[in-house]
């Protein structure tokens, strides 16, 4: 592994103080595998500690007089589980974001994405206390909508969420479709797998109903959302990006297995349908798309009278297309209209397409930052992560990379991480898992080795749980 010191675009995941003079850092980089370093920091030295070939790094800790590396070795399935239950408990164990507001949007972006993990792990487990965390998650949500906290405006009515970071001035509130398809999605999709109970059920599909109502006023009956024209927003009276629109469509496949209403049906087929006709489709029948409708892209100016705060916009050539991180809201939207609708909109061969995009921006050298594969002329990291819904499209790379334990996500915002790791585990598979637990000497002598075997489900929760007591 490259010297920390010598590497930039590294993540560093943890750090412990072995004594006045040496610290022990954990770092996550390019190489794909995480790596621990022992830092003298008087002299600089960095001395890299040897993780055997097949072995992923859990943990590594300084004790009183050396440290203490924990590895993980086995199958992959058993690693998948392994990687998401460790999440879960190290870095989303407890409440600290379902009972907040969403100004900062760490409810539509972090608990949107750690609950549709939950729901994933509980589905495949059948985990009670992830079951309890998932009801507890839910109602926790559902108490912090505007009304609670004494919002109710046009922008920000008083049954829905609000953001404030992507308005103007950051301080008005804002009840953006993303931000609520976002957060309606998972409650949907916790409603739809029965974990909540049938009042909390009845509560999310009246709210989501009001929602397509709310929503409904910035429609233009052509396939396209916009945002209010003479909003607190940069871009009022402008078509969203496909996205955004394409991930409140999201909640409303959940909301139409909740209902059966075809007027969600009928809204649904249109936005994809808008969608569609704007796919790239190359000679070798690759799917792409642009991050924006086409109308974006062409401009206006002020004869238009399209946008009170940006009254005139560029005409712009977009030759990278979206980023991976966006577009993987869109292949989402793509798979589940074919997985719940026969209709013959979209067909085998359009997920095929898709998945095919997956050739140009995924590699053994890491993703490019587009879907393209021409952002930043080409180039490849490890660090440049697909956004999570490409996991379904069983890209080996992919396959590969979740199988080591990482540091992808910052933990207090988005951590759809855990989605990824708990769809990769397949609960028909078996579970073989050998974690081994080192100590070692400061002058790194190795002092003790003991390991541990793992084959159940139980036994893996159980022996995170005992990893998270330790701290």
């Amino acid at each position: 592994m490259t010297p920390i010191f010598d590497k930039t675009g590294i993540y560093f995941k943890e750090a412990g103080i072995l004594n006045d003079e040496e610290i022990l850092l954990q770092s996550w980089g390019d190489s794909n595998k995480t790596g621990v370093s022992l830092i003298d920091l008087v002299s600089g030295i960095e001395k890299i500690l040897d993780i055997k070939e097949n072995d992923d790094l859990l943990e590594a800790y300084a004790n009183v007089d050396g440290y203490t590396l924990i590895t993980a070795s086995g199958n992959r399935n058993g690693k998948y589980l392994l990687n998401a239950i460790y999440n879960y408990y190290k870095f989303q164990y407890g409440e600290p974001f379902s009972a907040a507001n969403d100004f900062a949007g760490r409810i539509s972006w972090n608990e949107s994405a750690r609950l549709e993990g939950l729901i994933e792990i509980y589905k495949k487990t059948g985990n009670k206390e992830v079951e309890a965390t998932i009801v507890a998650a839910v109602e926790n949500i559902l108490s912090v909508r505007n009304e609670y906290l004494g919002i109710n405006t046009v922008d920000a009515p008083k049954f829905l969420w609000s953001t404030k970071k992507y308005s103007l001035d950051q301080r008005t509130p804002r009840s953006d479709l993303v931000d609520n398809g976002q957060i309606l999605y998972s409650l949907l999709k916790a409603a739809n797998y029965n974990i909540v109970s049938d009042e909390t059920k009845d509560k999310i599909v009246h709210i989501a109903e009001q929602a397509y109502d709310y929503f409904n006023e910035q429609y233009d009956g052509k396939g396209h959302y916009t945002w209010r024209k003479g909003s607190c927003f940069y871009l009022d009276g402008i078509e969203l990006p496909w996205n955004q629109q394409n991930d409140y469509a999201l909640s409303l496949i959940e909301l139409y297995k909740l209902t059966s209403n075809d007027k969600y049906y009928k809204r649904i087929k249109d936005l994809m349908s808008s969608f569609k006709e704007e796919w790239i489709i190359n000679q070798d029948n690759t799917i792409m798309w642009h991050y924006w409708p086409m109308v974006f892209y062409e401009g206006w100016d002020e004869k238009d009278n399209k946008s009170i705060n940006t009254p005139k916009r560029e005409e712009q050539i977009d030759k990278v297309l979206e980023d991976t991180v966006h577009a993987a809201i869109n292949a989402k939207f793509i798979m589940e209209y074919h997985n719940t609708f026969d209709d013959g909109l979209i067909t085998s061969s359009d997920l095929d397409g898709v998945k095919k995009a997956m050739d140009y921006f995924c590699s053994k050298d890491g993703f490019n930052a587009n879907i393209s594969g021409l952002g930043k002329e080409g180039s490849k990291s490890y660090l440049s992560l697909p956004g999570v819904w490409w996991v379904e499209y069983e890209n080996q790379y992919l396959a590969d990379l979740y199988s080591n334990l990482g540091h992808f996500a910052y933990p207090d915002f988005d951590y759809s991480i855990l989605y990824r790791y708990a769809y990769l585990y397949d609960e028909n598979e078996e579970i073989s898992l050998t974690i081994t637990k080192d100590v070692y000497s400061l002058n790194g002598t190795l002092r003790s080795s003991s390991s541990e075997q793992i084959y159940s489900i139980d036994a893996v929760f159980d022996y995170v749980e005992e990893i998270i007591r330790r701290e």
